[in-house]
């Protein structure tokens, strides 16, 4: 004998399998319906993908760019820095005022064919008696780059 509490139990049972079914079913025909991307979805992904990598390109010829001048201003200012220290080796009274010869090659100097660098050096009384200050300029680019270095040599020291 069947009890009405036993029936209603499987009354339940049935009803929540029967909701599943249909749950399962919608989701299949849900499915079934997206199989892939459209066209509009995959024009976008491709402009996006686009501009990320010419960002990524401008980047690396900045990186180049800078690598370059980096590299410049660092020859120019180590040709600048011994010409000071030759210059402090000296006597301090043959200081005087000189043009360095002109134009260095810089494959000559530095290994590096490409640049062309001029050097010229001044030198002047110093704000304080038995002082003189060195300043060394080091060019390159037509003049339009540029290092620029100070020193002071006291007399009898340097």
């Amino acid at each position: 004998m069947i009890t009405s509490q036993k029936v209603n139990r499987l009354d339940v049972v049935i009803l929540s399998e029967a909701k599943h079914l249909d749950f399962l079913r919608n989701r299949q025909t849900v499915l079934s319906r997206d199989k892939g991307f459209t066209l509009i979805e995959l024009l976008v992904t491709v402009v996006v993908l686009a501009v990320g990598l010419l960002a990524l390109a401008q980047m690396g010829v900045m990186a180049i760019q800078t690598n370059k001048s980096t590299s410049e201003y660092a020859i120019a200012t180590r040709l600048a820095t011994n010409k000071i220290d030759v210059l402090k080796k000296d006597p301090y009274d043959t200081l005087i005022t000189n043009v360095d010869s002109g134009k260095m090659d810089s494959e000559e100097k530095t290994g590096l064919p490409s640049s062309i660098y001029s050097r010229s050096w001044v030198i002047a009384n110093g704000s304080t008696n038995g002082t003189k200050k060195i300043t060394v300029t080091v060019s390159w680019g037509n003049g339009s780059k540029k290092v620029v270095l100070n020193s002071l040599v006291a007399e009898g020291g340097s």
